[in-house]
């Protein structure tokens, strides 16, 4: 992958996982505008959890309706093991940098075999 590609992933997961204000469960109040493309880039919605995903989990949906439908976006364990669909292909990301900013602010740093993704949650 190139330079810029590598650039261009990480903007997209920056801008779309930043709109994240909660790290919740299902019912969570935490919502995305649509379905967000940058590039070539695609963030797909997904029905069924990875089999890796066991137990407690963190997800998201575009928005409610998506929600009840039980149309996702985002998953991830509480742990070190999250996923996206992007273009159509579920991607594996593993935590590999974790830092809580202040009171409020952490940010992590996750890494699949083609992208970067970085999350800042604000609680």
């Amino acid at each position: 992958m190139t330079r810029k590609s590598n650039f261009t992933s990480s903007i997209l997961f920056v801008f779309l996982l930043t709109t994240i204000s909660v790290y919740g469960q299902k019912d969570t109040n935490a919502t995305f505008t649509k379905q967000e493309k940058v590039g070539n880039l695609t963030i797909d919605t997904f029905s069924s959890f990875p089999p890796e995903i066991e137990g407690c989990s963190c997800y998201f949906s575009n928005n409610p309706t998506e929600l009840k439908k039980e149309k996702y976006i985002y998953v991830n364990d509480f742990a070190q093991t999250s996923f996206l669909k992007i273009n159509g292909v579920m991607s594996k990301f593993t935590q590999i940098e974790y830092k809580k900013i202040n009171k409020t602010t952490i940010i992590a740093k996750f890494k699949s075999m083609n992208y970067e993704m970085i999350i800042e949650v604000n609680d």
